[in-house]
């Protein structure tokens, strides 16, 4: 007598599902739901808060961070405002520098994916502190090219970090799926 082997697939093994295509698909309702989220909270910034682009309170904190941690590791700089000077350039840090938009973005997600409560609450209240972290990094780290490489920093602002920080938060976003959400469910008993 032979015993069936359990045999997982791998997402490149699995057939498609065409049961589910349509507005009833679990990918679709994820996606209006995030749509709905981005519009929802933009619009509430707008309308609840209409000076929040032009609110450099936000914009001076992160240059005071920046501006702290650039001293701390020998960057000679002086932070007037939302701006940063280096002895070679000038860092004006803008509503986009402050990570908003991303973490709008992030959270969008995280309340749009058919996951617990709990899961979400994780998720929130671990990656937005991680994303205005690594923003913070982000900026130092374009300080610090800008002072030693500043025909690059163009590019490096423009180009390589604007793409490596949206690859950073879909990372996080996959990472929360991968062992918060995921790990609960394997958990989670069914009658």
């Amino acid at each position: 007598m032979s015993k069936k082997k359990h045999r997982t697939h791998t997402l490149g093994e699995l057939e498609p599902d065409t049961s589910r295509v349509g507005l009833s698909s679990p990918l679709v309702k994820i996606s209006i739901l995030f749509v709905v989220f981005m519009c929802t909270f933009h619009a509430a910034l707008w309308i609840l808060w209409p000076e929040w682009k032009n609110n450099f309170q936000i914009q001076d904190l992160i240059a005071g961070i920046v501006s702290y941690l650039l001293n701390n590791i020998g960057i000679t700089n002086i932070a007037q405002g939302n701006e940063i000077f280096l002895n070679n350039a000038v860092l004006q840090i803008t509503q986009e520098c402050t990570a908003i938009n991303i973490m709008i973005l992030f959270t969008s997600f995280v309340l749009a994916y058919t996951s617990s409560n709990k899961s979400k609450l994780i998720a929130i209240f671990a990656g937005i502190p991680f994303i205005m972290t690594a923003n913070i990094l982000r900026i130092v780290s374009i300080a610090v090219l800008t002072k030693y490489t500043p025909k690059y920093s163009g590019l490096i602002h423009d180009y390589i970090w604007q793409t490596a920080f949206l690859f950073l938060v879909i990372s996080v976003c996959y990472l929360w799926v991968e062992v918060v959400v995921n790990n609960e469910e394997a958990h989670t008993v069914f009658p």
